[in-house]
């Protein structure tokens, strides 16, 4: 596979990696708001901010280098704390795969630190 469709395909999962979390977010709210739970409305804000990052990301990105790193890492806490509520319920099915997203979003950081790091190396 070439360099450039590989770039393109970097940048197609750039813009749907923070909606995706938010849907989740979002999702995540409404079943705690189904059962009774009273954290819904955290975890609806916070879906509704990934949102807001996911319309203006470019804007954002290019004013503020690492805000790709810092939205990471809100992912991956909010995977965390997702997956500490389903440990709550016994759903451990659910909670290794909300663990392994907080994970890779944690792997997301270091790979994209390490990247920006070499390239202002270079420059």
């Amino acid at each position: 596979m070439d360099q450039n469709k590989k770039d393109k395909i970097k940048a197609r999962l750039k813009k749907v990696i923070h909606p995706i979390a938010g849907m989740i977010l979002l999702l995540h709210a409404y079943v705690s708001y189904d059962s009774g739970h009273a954290a819904w409305f955290y975890f609806a804000i916070a879906g509704i901010i990934f949102f807001c990052v996911a319309i203006f990301h470019h804007a954002l990105e290019a004013r503020f280098r690492f805000i790709d790193n810092v939205f990471f890492i809100l992912e991956a806490i909010a995977s965390f704390v997702i997956a500490y509520e389903y440990s709550h319920f016994h759903k451990n099915g659910l909670m290794s795969v909300y663990i392994l997203a907080g994970v890779l979003q944690l792997v997301a950081v270091f790979i994209y630190s390490r990247k920006r790091l070499k390239a202002s190396k270079v420059k």
